[in-house]
């Protein structure tokens, strides 16, 4: 991630960026980029035809939980499931 990315994302200059910018910005854009990465891949993913797999919701909560215990990679008891 560069400087120059960063202003030219938010057209601002990179003395500006440099002078009142923090690692929250560059969080910001680094975030952004890969969703619209994944907004452009889901599109191309649709046009070609290709059947996106949705996640069940017990998973997408297995996954909230992961993050709630920062990251653990510890086994979720059987009594949370």
């Amino acid at each position: 991630m560069t400087l120059d990315f960063i202003a030219h994302r938010y057209g601002k200059l990179p003395s500006e960026v440099l002078k009142f910018g923090d690692t929250a910005d560059i969080q910001c854009a680094n975030l952004a980029v890969q969703y619209e990465n994944y907004l452009h891949k889901k599109a191309d993913d649709e046009s070609k035809g290709v059947k996106q797999t949705a996640h069940s919701q017990e998973e997408l909560l297995n996954m909230i939980k992961q993050v709630k215990n920062k990251g653990s990679k510890s086994e979720i008891s059987s009594k949370d499931k």
